[in-house]
């Protein structure tokens, strides 16, 4: 993904206060090796309810994120 602007994603039930899970990118368990690759570059993820990059159980493949600006997320950036 490159030159993305993510903001504010998410259903009203993810915003309620202890629900803010609500990422701009999930990356779902890669349990395998090769799986699991993702690329974020030159984007703007900003306002949500919860981390910009979440990964659920990421033992495998990699993640290339750089020249990103993450701001006012509610949780973690990545």
């Amino acid at each position: 993904m490159v030159d993305v602007n993510c903001w504010n994603n998410g259903s009203p039930w993810s915003m309620t206060q202890g629900q803010a899970y609500a990422a701009c990118v999930k990356i779902a368990a890669a349990y395998t090796q090769g799986a699991g690759n993702f690329t974020l570059t030159n984007s703007y993820v900003h306002d949500q309810p919860g981390n910009g990059v979440w990964c659920d159980y990421c033992k495998y493949g990699s993640r290339d994120i750089h020249e990103n600006l993450f701001e006012h997320n509610g949780n973690h950036a990545i």
